[in-house]
């Protein structure tokens, strides 16, 4: 139990006393006083983490003690701060003290810093907190080395005595704990998500909105890993430099100590030293682990670390020695329902602002000879001659239920082309070879439906090769045209496929026919049926007879026709395509059909044909949500079977990566019924978190305010889920500052 005292506990506060009644009853006791502080608050910190700031004011109002776990950089101070900024009325008559202890792992240690912090030793302040009339916080930063027994009942024992005899004291621990063995209430600071990194560069004092395109955005987002610290390093050399210019310096040597923000601690900068100064094999080992993960910056699986790095030994024991002392982080990788078809993954990631130093020892012939190496592993060695494949392990990345952002296949290519481009007006046979493979991922991607990944791959490739004479660049803007299509953004199709057809050098007739097709789509989609019509006859006229191309087409065609002859012509199209087995075309037709559709039932049917005669790409992902959504209008969502039900779930984690809005909407709809209907208060809760964040990054306040209006109500007075306290208070909050808002 928190607190508990024990003959440990009661020695060490009889030590305290009896030195406490010392200083209190010599003649100069009453000018003892202590040095208070004031907590850095940063205005970017303000909006993120509502959910941990909840829990964090929900704990204080029952528990004296909170730790905050927290690897480097993550901003525990700028976290406190700002929960005190924003509850002024829980600490206005709290006099803060803040002790960095910072490299300290014994009890003298700690003595010297509250002497340095506070103006007293640690047993002085305890007694001068317990006589103080007003409370007292103190924030204990930089704390490591927990995993020492020693170190770590010492400082146990500290924080019991403060608890028992230090009054009205709130006591806030932060730093690296790692462990659940001091038996306090414990808040876990992670790496900033998407929606919580666009609102903090939003806020940030050198922020702007032209950051926040996806050009930029993403390329952020993977240099800082959602680093906060290292995030406000890379937007104060924004004001100065380019993003591209900014890529390389992070690769450059820099003299050694290298850091002049000082963004680790100095128990840190110790460690990075030893092993990058050690000549022992396991320490050796441990820099090129640590080299390899500076390019893996979303990190990676220890199976594939291995296999990139097969002559490195003791793996295991080099990432259990990292994670121990806090150098690199283990992410796990989560299933968003318990009852996906998939399994948690450890994901090994460095910390972005300790890679800062390792990148100090690594030389550009270095860094390029690793990036090759992780080349060869994710596309294969014949990627050099020209014969790209993507390896069975990268393409777990394409299984529906991975809500993770790009992948490092995409890091390493973008890395290498960003490191060796602007060195000359043309590109070197190497940077030529991996844009071949470049081209070649981002086909890839759109045939695996990841969408969103391609437009979010192809606009960085473009930005980085665009005057480059030798790089197909209107390919990457075919590819770009065809995803924004299929994430229903019309518009930006149309203007990059008019880009591909200003330039079709290197296209093929049956490659011009695709791009006249794609653009009879998109304007079809978009109401301009003449258009539509004109780049549909096009696509026939460069297409073979009775191709699937060319039934299409025709398809599109036959909207000019009155209704009844326009379905007639639609049913023979798809009767010939079926036969012809072009099966995309004829399912294309019958959701066509479904859609037109008055009863329900006739659409359940449709929508069945398409499942059964499609394989496990869009056409089968439409007709899944359509037919889903449909029994829920119908209220027969129980007609559903178990496999059908898990394989929604694993379509949701593939909507929430790929943003493709319309369907997303009505399968959260239909899992939302779902879950209520069978009471599954964990997968609500899991539900709301994943869409409440897409619809705050897409600014869709009218849905967040309507399901947690609607979440609020169904939790009533329910406080736990499986162990994990829910913060009614966080929604009461958040629908406080979204009703505020003007255009609500």
């Amino acid at each position: 139990m928190e607190g508990q005292p024990n003959q440990d506990n009661d020695h060490f506060s009889y030590v305290v006393e009896k030195r406490i009644t010392k200083v209190t009853q010599s003649k100069d006791s009453k000018d003892v006083s202590l040095k208070t502080d004031v907590l850095i608050f940063s205005n970017a910190h303000k909006n993120i983490r509502g959910r941990e700031s909840n829990q964090f004011i929900h704990w204080i109002r029952m528990h004296s003690v909170i730790l905050i776990d927290q690897k480097i950089g993550l901003g525990g101070e700028y976290f406190l701060s700002s929960i005190l900024h924003g509850n002024p009325e829980l600490f206005n008559d709290y006099d803060i003290y803040k002790v960095d202890l910072d490299g300290v792992n014994t009890i003298d240690g700690l003595n010297e810093r509250f002497i340095l912090s506070t103006g007293v030793s640690v047993e002085v302040f305890i007694v001068i907190c317990s006589n103080k009339k007003y409370g007292s916080l103190l924030f204990m930063d930089n704390i490591s080395f927990l995993n020492d027994d020693k170190w770590r009942g010492d400082f146990s024992r500290v924080i019991n005595t403060l608890q028992q005899i230090g009054g009205n004291v709130l006591i806030v621990p932060c730093g690296n704990i790692q462990t659940d063995s001091l038996g306090y209430n414990k808040i876990e600071l992670s790496t900033l998500d998407e929606s919580e990194a666009k609102c903090y560069i939003r806020d940030h004092v050198f922020g702007k909105e032209s950051l926040l395109g996806k050009d930029i955005f993403y390329s952020l987002l993977r240099l800082s890993s959602g680093n906060p610290i290292k995030l406000d390093q890379l937007l104060d050399r924004l004001r100065f430099h380019s993003l591209d210019e900014i890529t390389k310096q992070e690769f450059q040597q820099v003299s050694a100590g290298g850091d002049n923000n000082k963004s680790i601690t100095q128990h840190f900068e110790y460690l990075i030293k030893d092993i990058i100064d050690s000549k022992n094999d396991f320490d050796s080992d441990s820099l090129k682990i640590l080299k390899c993960l500076c390019f893996l910056t979303l990190g990676e699986t220890i199976r594939n670390i291995n296999r990139i790095n097969p002559k490195v030994k003791n793996l295991a024991g080099i990432l259990s020695r990292l994670t121990l002392d806090g150098i690199v982080n283990v992410k796990k990788e989560t299933p968003i329902f318990l009852s996906s078809s998939e399994d948690e993954v450890n994901i090994f990631e460095l910390n972005a602002l300790i890679a800062t130093h390792i990148k100090a020892v690594i030389t550009p012939n270095n860094a390029n000879q690793i990036l090759k190496t992780c080349i060869d592993f994710y596309f294969g060695k014949d990627w050099f001659s020209g014969k790209p494949k993507l390896n069975k392990e990268s393409k777990e990345i394409f299984r529906f239920n991975y809500v993770g952002a790009q992948s490092n296949a995409h890091v390493v290519l973008m890395l290498f082309i960003n490191l060796n481009i602007g060195l000359g007006v043309k590109l070197n046979n190497d940077t030529l070879r991996v844009v071949k493979v470049a081209l070649y991922y981002s086909r890839v991607l759109y045939n695996h439906s990841r969408y969103r990944d391609a437009i979010i791959f192809c606009e960085e490739l473009i930005t980085l090769l665009q005057g480059y004479e030798e790089v197909p660049i209107n390919r990457l803007y075919f590819v770009l045209s065809e995803s924004y299509r299929m994430v229903s953004d019309r518009e930006e199709a149309v203007l990059n496929m008019e880009k591909v057809l200003e330039d079709v050098k290197g296209l093929d007739t049956s490659e011009i026919a695709d791009a006249h097709l794609e653009l009879a789509l998109a304007y079809y989609k978009i109401g301009n049926f003449p258009k539509a019509q004109v780049h549909a006859k096009k696509a026939i006229v460069l297409s073979p007879k009775g191709s699937a191309l060319s039934l299409q087409c025709q398809a599109i065609l036959a909207s000019e026709l009155v209704d009844s002859e326009c379905k007639k012509k639609l049913y023979r199209i798809e009767k010939k395509a079926r036969r012809q087995k072009y099966t995309w075309v004829a399912n294309n037709i019958l959701l066509t059909f479904a859609d037109q559709e008055d009863l329900n039932e006739n659409k359940i049917k449709l929508y069945d044909k398409v499942i059964e005669t499609s394989s496990r790409g869009y056409n089968h992902i439409r007709a899944t949500i359509y037919k889903a959504h449909t029994l829920m209008e119908m209220n027969k969502l129980h007609l559903l079977s178990p496999t059908e039900k898990i394989y929604l779930y694993d379509l949701y984690g593939y909507l929430f990566t790929q943003r493709i809005q319309s369907m997303f909407i009505k399968l959260h709809g239909v899992l939302w019924t779902m879950f209520k209907r069978d009471g599954n208060v964990s997968s609500l809760a899991s539900l709301l978190r994943y869409s409440s964040t897409i619809w705050r990054i897409e600014g869709d306040v009218k849905n967040e305010i309507k399901y947690l209006k609607d979440c609020r109500g169904f939790l009533g007075d329910k406080t736990s889920i499986n162990n994990t306290l829910i913060v009614t208070d966080y929604i009461d909050a958040r629908l406080e500052d979204l009703e505020s808002l003007d255009n609500v």
